[in-house]
């Protein structure tokens, strides 16, 4: 089993880069070590230049292994073609738990996709885009990392489902109606919900956005009028 990297002094810690809450989006390699605490393999992705990583399906230039420290194993992803570029580390995950989760989601790839759900409980993971996500029933999950993404109404989408912008704080992200949907517009693209605004509960019933804080969509009309006042 390999050794931890070094701590650099410089590295964000859990919480303080691109994780918050119940969620991680790795955009890309880091130049320096990151540390994660808090991952949750079932419900948390990896995307990496806008390919959701799972299993043994891993890009060119990236490594995974597991590696012991003080603080217990790890999980350890290093880039570059010597494995110097950059690293990220995932406390108290090793690498057959994350395999194991990452199979239970429904991941996109790098280019256009269209992801249909069932009646079970899933976790979309979108790759760049531009994706479209179908959740039907069950209580879904979409984590959205970046490029355009549209979230339909049809086939009925029943169930409590949370679309995960954890990156973002509500600030971050405009919000524009264009008819019945509502589109959520971050600097790395726009997220359209089909009919959310149609006043049937038949979409996105929350958002998770930075420091845990969770929007009820049920509040999205009031919001909407009252950024058309300022």
């Amino acid at each position: 089993m390999n050794n931890l990297p070094p701590d650099d002094p410089r590295m964000p810690r859990g919480g303080s880069y691109i994780y918050a809450g119940s969620a991680s989006i790795l955009q890309s390699s880091n130049s320096t070590p990151l540390k994660v605490t808090g991952f949750d393999a079932a419900c948390d992705a990896l995307v990496v230049d806008g390919q959701p990583l799972g299993g043994d399906a891993l890009p060119p230039n990236l490594t995974i292994a597991d590696a012991r420290s003080g603080e217990g194993v790890s999980m350890v992803l290093r880039f570059g073609e010597d494995n110097t570029d950059g690293a990220v580390v995932l406390r108290g995950v090793v690498r057959s738990i994350w395999a194991a989760g990452t199979a239970q989601q429904k991941h996109g790839t790098a280019g256009p996709d269209a992801m249909i759900g069932d009646s079970t409980d899933e976790v979309f993971v979108p790759g760049a885009g531009p994706d479209t996500v179908a959740p039907a029933g069950g209580n879904d999950r979409v984590i959205y990392s970046f490029g355009n993404l549209t979230i339909l109404s049809t086939p009925p989408n029943s169930g409590r489902d949370t679309l995960n912008l954890s990156r973002y704080k509500f600030n971050d992200i405009g919000l524009t109606k264009e008819g019945n949907d509502l589109l959520l517009t971050t600097s790395e693209g726009t997220i359209r919900l089909q009919d959310q605004l149609s006043g049937s509960d038949n979409n996105v019933e929350s958002v998770l956005l930075a420091d845990e804080n969770e929007l009820d969509m049920r509040e999205m009309p009031k919001l909407l009028e009252q950024g058309a006042a300022n």
